[in-house]
């Protein structure tokens, strides 16, 4: 039998990646309480529906991880943005005034 512990033993490797590190560490996760069958749906926890104010806690606890950006880093965005609009507002005009005067030039009038 080949050791657990050495490196290049995938298989041992492998049996080591599926046990949990709690067991791994000797520590036990603590017992579950068993549910009755009328408790238990068979509906995935990710497709159940939620109510209202669950939905809202939800949302405030999800908008608490939101690393928002400060003051300095907004202006930054904001010139950015605007730099780009405009930019793309002036190229817009040109290609536009540009084919129509290729288009007065090319059909007359």
């Amino acid at each position: 039998m080949t050791d657990p512990i050495d490196p290049d033993d995938v298989e041992a490797a492998e049996q080591r990646a599926s046990v949990p590190a709690e067991e791994q560490r000797g520590l036990r996760r603590p017992a579950r309480r068993a549910t009755s069958s009328s408790q238990r749906s068979d509906v995935p926890a990710y497709e159940q529906k939620a109510g209202p104010v669950s939905f809202v806690n939800q949302s405030v606890d999800e908008l608490k991880k939101v690393a928002w950006p400060t003051k300095e880093e907004m202006g930054g965005y904001f010139v950015a943005v605007l730099v780009f609009v405009v930019f793309i507002m002036l190229l817009v005009s040109l290609l536009d005034t540009g084919l129509g005067w290729v288009v007065l030039k090319v059909f007359g009038s």
